[in-house]
């Protein structure tokens, strides 16, 4: 066992199945994946660095393991090239998955899904060159599809739009909790589970 790893960090290894590692910052999730990554490279001689899937939620994360995952695994081939034959087994597969590092497939949840769109859009049903919107264009189309929204419930059920408005003060604060609700709907399905029961 890694002296650095905790019991439960550890049995992250355990790669006869998937996993979903959850926690909070700073409780070493990218460590724990970077550890479980080698570890996958190092013993599974059947299993090359693009038949390996990381998912994370943001760029920075994946960026993140993707430089750790490749400076461990130079740091074990220097190793061992010092320590033994440089032609053995583990030293070539080690540098040829250096050398075919470009191939990983760690990634955004997102960057993984627009992977999958673009290899099967006639099953998806979407123009194979389409473009994801992000940023400031994002944001405005959001918040047009939101005023756009609350315009046509205004002209149907003004009633309910009232008291929607009195919950929350005024109609920029509403629309600021609808746009809450789109970024974050994790924390709005446990907020709904939460006060129905």
């Amino acid at each position: 066992m890694q002296d650095y790893l905790t019991f439960e960090q550890y049995c992250a290894f355990d790669c006869s199945r998937n996993m979903v590692i959850t926690a909070g910052p700073g409780a070493g999730k990218t460590r724990v994946l970077t550890e479980r990554f080698c570890h996958i490279i190092l013993t599974n001689d059947d299993v090359g660095i693009g038949e390996i899937l990381a998912l994370t939620f943001t760029e920075k994360a994946a960026e993140e393991m993707k430089a750790r995952i490749y400076i461990q695994l130079s740091h074990i081939l220097n190793d061992l090239r010092r320590k033994q034959d440089s032609d053995s087994k583990i030293v070539r597969r080690l540098k040829e998955t250096l050398d075919n590092f470009s191939k990983n497939r760690i990634g955004t949840i997102h960057s993984f899904c627009a992977y999958l769109l673009r290899q099967y859009p006639v099953e998806a049903g979407i123009d194979p060159g389409f473009v994801i919107i992000q940023g400031l264009t994002q944001r405005e189309m959001i918040l047009k599809a939101i005023t756009s929204a609350i315009s046509a419930v205004s002209k149907e059920k003004n009633n309910d739009l009232t008291e929607l408005i009195r919950i929350f003060g005024n109609s920029g604060y509403l629309i600021e909790a609808i746009k809450n609700v789109i970024e974050h709907p994790v924390a709005f399905k446990r907020i709904l589970y939460i006060t129905h029961f």
